[in-house]
């Protein structure tokens, strides 16, 4: 047993006269040597309606270790780096969690074990990614862990070189240059190249037609109806006429006007708008409009308190490691009582938002009770929330969006309660995977 100099010293001796090789290594021996592991490294690649050839080599040290795309000079002002960057699907959670690591310790410590946490990003991400990398990283990763972070907080240049794309510019086969930096080419050998942030984003898809066709509808049905708004002012409360300003509308009148247009909404989007009648419409509209606006006053005036009490929570918590925790939750405030409150919410779930703003409340009243219990809730939901983001799902919700992507977006309101106001209760179960279900769906 080797416990010190002079007793490893003693085996040695022996040792060496049995095997005078037994500690001597080579250069392989120090080397990594390749893994019968096969890894998916398709011949082309796919950019923006291009396909450019794609090399995979084993060679550490060397600049081109990993994956060269190869590029003919007179596509290279057409391409820019942001896609490239997330590197292949199969060396994509290595180069998440190397990145990690990269971070400052003081960040590093609240995303560990680093591999964990690049599952974690890279199951929130499309398939393809083509935002820029450390950007969505470091936002994916702010909001999953609610740790703050910037792009500049990462440490590009200290990933190994297996892990960052390597860009060969060629003309007519001859190599024109190598380099990891594919601004470093254009600037080189492209003179009309002006360096530009990439600003790609993921989209919907929407038939702008079809919305075009649909909002004029809305609007032709809307001045067909005769406002009741000055018979339906004289009939409310004062209180009543105070919660409606204090959500958000000029006026009665606003609100009842809002009102009728979540009424046209809802029964246009219920049928095919372009069989409808619009005279037919507004009559029904009308028939409906005052009870449909009795209804939802005595919802916004158990809005209005409930958005008061609910922000006088967060006020009311001066510690400082919370600040970022208490935006998030004055910003789930503002989601929830948007400008339009009716017509942007929906009469059916406007119901709901009452019990969203008491789970907001439970939520911070709740904060510091235990911080480490509403930090493991919040990773789930940010989860969620860049689900919904990544398909393409913004706030305020917008008329446009497919049926999926608005019932997601109530999906998530309904997560959100479950995980931080359960005693609230929701209508059925809903997690992570029954919202991806939601927005895959067709």
């Amino acid at each position: 047993e080797v416990v010190s100099t002079r007793s490893f010293e003693g085996w040695w001796r022996k040792a060496q006269r049995e095997n005078k090789d037994l500690l001597t290594m080579t250069r392989e021996d120090l080397i990594p040597q390749e893994t019968e592991q096969r890894i998916n490294v398709p011949s082309v690649w796919n950019f923006a309606g291009n396909e450019y050839s794609i090399e995979y080599k084993y060679q550490p040290g060397e600049i081109e270790d990993g994956l060269t795309v190869v590029i003919p000079v007179e596509q290279i002002s057409e391409i820019n780096s942001a896609a490239f960057d997330w590197l292949l699907p199969d060396f994509r959670e290595e180069l998440v969690a190397e990145l990690i690591r990269t971070l400052p310790k003081q960040i590093r410590r609240n995303v560990v074990p680093a591999v964990d946490w690049a599952k974690k990003v890279i199951a929130t991400l499309p398939g393809s990614p083509n935002e820029p990398l450390l950007e969505t990283l470091s936002r994916t990763l702010r909001t999953l862990s609610g740790t703050h972070m910037n792009p500049t907080d990462f440490k590009l240049d200290e990933l190994p070189t297996n892990l960052r794309i390597t860009y060969k510019l060629l003309s007519e086969k001859k190599v024109l240059g190598v380099s990891l930096s594919l601004d470093e080419l254009k600037q080189k050998f492209d003179p009309a190249f002006i360096k530009q942030e990439s600003k790609a984003k993921v989209s919907l898809v929407i038939d702008t037609e079809a919305v075009q066709r649909r909002s004029e509808f809305v609007a032709e049905v809307i001045s067909r109806v005769v406002s009741p708004a000055a018979f339906f002012a004289d009939a409310i409360t004062k209180d009543q006429k105070q919660s409606i300003l204090a959500v958000g509308y000029r006026n009665v009148a606003a609100f009842v006007e809002d009102v009728v247009l979540a009424l046209v909404q809802e029964q246009v989007d219920s049928s095919n708008f372009t069989s409808l009648n619009a005279e037919q419409m507004a009559k029904e509209v009308e028939e409906k409009v005052i009870l449909e606006c009795n209804r939802c006053v005595d919802l916004v005036s158990e809005i209005a308190p409930l958005v008061r009490e609910a922000s006088k929570a967060i006020s009311s918590i001066q510690d400082i490691g919370m600040l970022f925790v208490l935006a998030n939750q004055k910003k789930h405030l503002a989601q929830l009582v948007p400008a339009k409150l009716v017509s942007s919410t929906g009469l059916k779930q406007l119901e709901r938002v009452p019990l969203y703003i008491r789970a907001n409340q439970l939520r911070t009243t709740s904060l510091l009770n235990n911080p480490e219990r509403d930090r493991r809730l919040e990773i789930e939901l940010n989860e969620a929330i860049l689900l919904f983001e990544n398909a393409g799902g913004s706030l305020p919700l917008r008329p446009e969006f497919p049926e999926r992507v608005i019932q997601a977006r109530w999906l998530i309101e309904e997560f959100r309660l479950s995980l931080f106001a359960p005693e609230l209760g929701v209508p059925e179960p809903v997690s992570l995977e029954s919202i991806k279900k939601c927005l895959n769906s067709k």
